[in-house]
């Protein structure tokens, strides 16, 4: 069981329209956006204390191939 996700995403925008409809059908609604338009959190009901979803801008390029890389020994 999950209790909580979090999303880095490049554009809140985009992210926030599929979220808005991807989640509404399991019951999560948007209840709250940062300020910015650093991010939105997701849960059962506008004004619930439980957060279940989260997504936040992420500005620059992650390269999750790279970065599950072993540290390569110094020499």
């Amino acid at each position: 069981m999950l209790d909580h996700v979090s999303l880095r995403v490049r554009d809140i925008r985009r992210s926030r329209h599929f979220c808005d409809h991807a989640l509404r059908p399991l019951g999560l609604v948007r209840i709250v956006d940062f300020g910015n338009g650093r991010g939105s959190d997701y849960g059962a009901a506008p004004g619930s204390l439980g957060v279940e979803f989260t997504i936040t801008r992420e500005p620059t390029r992650f390269d999750f191939a790279n970065s599950l890389r072993p540290a390569r020994p110094r020499p």
